[in-house]
């Protein structure tokens, strides 16, 4: 969760320190939300379920759009690939022994 607070950092010193153009301004809250996503993915990826779960649902609140099934489809396929591609490496180093 570390680096994804770094995210907000950015996020939190670019809108409260510049004059972001208008139409940048606008997206504040997709910007935010998104982010929020990003938390949630790597705390699923972690195993912690209860506060990726709520990090989900806090991105959701700042963006709607994200609670669209295509972005649970997508956060679904970005956790469980990974620990199957990992094991799936391993695969073929075994058979060499």
């Amino acid at each position: 969760e570390e680096v994804g607070r770094e995210y907000m950092m950015v996020l939190d010193d670019y809108y409260s320190n510049a004059s972001p153009p208008s139409n940048i301004l606008t997206r504040k809250l997709e910007a935010y939300g998104y982010a929020h996503l990003i938390l949630a993915r790597n705390c699923f990826r972690s195993g912690k379920f209860r506060r990726g779960w709520q990090l989900y649902k806090e991105a959701c609140r700042l963006y709607p759009p994200l609670n669209d099934l295509k972005v649970k489809a997508k956060i679904v396929r970005n956790v469980v690939s990974k620990p199957i591609r990992v094991a799936l490496s391993v695969v073929p180093s075994l058979r060499r022994r």
